[in-house]
């Protein structure tokens, strides 16, 4: 009998190697044994998928009454995620000597030994089973607790020991009774390779009905294909044009920039090198198009204003456009490179009263000009909601005075949690682009160094797919 056992297990495990191969088109997952434990003589079996479905992840303890008595099963099955939280079903089931329980109901998490980790309680991990065939898996481990067997025949509950039990993903097995002696390793062995032959047979049951559903589709596709080529005798062919996934996110934000200027002395007639410091306000709109592509391109139109406080006054201006084009790197799209270019305008005034030799004198700087800014960098979203993206960047005045020349700088943006964005820019000799009045002879125009912050909140994003 065991070797006619061993030959149909063999010939299961066959049909099991195709199975799995066809497993990945048709998305399902197969159930990955985890451990078992006997308590007071009622075996518990923890197990989960081995990856996620479309609807989520699922996780189950299977029991079976080796006592001599009818007992009542009750306690938890708890999911700890790869995000650090935890998914529960509390059950609670009668079981007579010798009977099984397999699991229950997905959709009911308050009396079923299987429960499901959907993708809003953790989005999961992405890894690769074969070759352009990426899975999630959305579960760490799976535990056992409050676990209770009382036997109908006494009115004292059994308490389970305080110890968690790691979750073990058991399938639906019927283990018959075993004649020989329960510590005989013999024993174990013919129990775990029925085990494996009940596996199997699921799996066959599971293939058969993602056959029968492809076949299905596949009669529908072929129904719908008829029947539309049949209404084009009748109706004339219409052009249609695929709509685009876009999205459109308006933006606030307050900040801080030091920008070089030249600063003039009408008394003293002399002209210097400097800066002004202000806190500024900005404002935008970010389009977005082609967001579920491998490229994607973005349009950033903004404005900022900035104006100076305590002993100096002045206000600045900037405004303009940057558009970005961005490619994945890596198959999941979380890692990207992004090619920057836009036009910028700057324009503005500063005056401060100091006192030179116990004369009171007022310094001045005034400037207006355009820039072309062009960079490069990349872009790693680790969550939704979440990423960094440094990159370098070229500022080239448009109608720069003698002296001027391109400069550097170096960015980094932080998305957190899709709604505030930190950006910070820093290059050193940046230009300096104002009126010069006073040409005097000690007066050396030279570059200093640049330096921007600012904090965005994105209002609210728009999408149409």
């Amino acid at each position: 009998m065991l070797k006619q056992i061993v030959s149909v297990k063999i010939s299961l495990l066959i049909l099991m190697s195709v199975y799995s191969l066809v497993s990945f088109g048709q998305k399902n997952s197969p159930w990955k044994k985890l451990s078992n434990q006997t308590i007071s003589g009622v075996y518990f079996g923890l197990g989960r998928h081995t990856y996620s479905l479309t609807s989520g992840q699922g996780f189950s303890v299977y029991l079976k009454n080796y006592s001599d008595a009818a007992v009542i099963v009750s306690g938890k099955v708890i999911a700890k995620t790869i995000c650090g939280t935890e998914v529960s079903t509390s059950f609670s089931t009668t079981l007579l000597t010798n009977q099984e329980s397999s699991g229950g109901n997905f959709a009911d998490s308050s009396n079923s030994q299987t429960g499901v980790v959907t993708p809003d309680q953790c989005i999961g991990k992405k890894y690769y089973i074969a070759p352009k065939v990426a899975v999630t898996n959305r579960i760490q481990d799976v535990y056992l607790k409050d676990i209770q067997v009382q036997s109908l025949g006494s009115a004292t509950p059994q308490p389970s020991s305080a110890v968690s039990i790691p979750q073990v993903k058991t399938p639906n097995v019927v283990i018959p009774q075993p004649s020989l002696n329960l510590d005989s390793i013999r024993y174990w062995r013919i129990k775990d390779s029925l085990q494996h032959l009940q596996y199997s047979i699921d799996s066959i049951k599971t293939l058969n009905l993602s056959l029968k559903q492809s076949l299905d589709v596949a009669t529908k596709k072929y129904n719908d294909s008829i029947a539309k080529r049949a209404s084009l005798l009748l109706i004339p062919e219409k052009k249609t044009i695929r709509s685009l996934d876009y999205s459109l996110t308006p933006y606030v934000g307050i900040g801080w920039e030091k920008l070089p200027i030249i600063t003039n002395d009408n008394d003293t007639a002399l002209s210097a090198n400097s800066t002004t410091s202000h806190p500024l306000i900005t404002a935008g709109l970010k389009f977005s198009f082609f967001n579920n592509s491998a490229i994607t391109l973005q349009v950033d139109p903004f404005i900022s204003y900035g104006i100076n406080i305590g002993n100096v006054t002045g206000h600045h201006l900037a405004y303009g456009g940057i558009v970005t084009l961005l490619g994945n790197l890596n198959h999941a799209g979380t890692l990207r490179a992004f090619l920057e270019g836009g036009a910028i305008g700057r324009n503005g005034t500063w005056s401060q009263k100091v006192t030179v030799a116990e004369y009171k004198t007022t310094q001045t700087g005034d400037y207006q000009y355009g820039l072309w800014r062009f960079g490069t960098g990349f872009k790693y979203q680790w969550n939704n909601g979440w990423y960094i993206k440094p990159g370098v960047f070229w500022d080239n005045v448009q109608n720069y005075t003698a002296g001027t020349s391109p400069a550097i700088l170096g960015d980094i943006k932080l998305l957190m949690g899709g709604k505030w964005l930190l950006d910070v820019s820093y290059g050193q000799n940046y230009f300096t682009n104002s009126v010069i009045l006073f040409n005097n002879q000690n007066f050396k125009k030279s570059n200093e160094n640049y330096l921007g912050i600012k904090l965005i909140y994105n209002i609210k994003t728009f999408s149409i797919n």
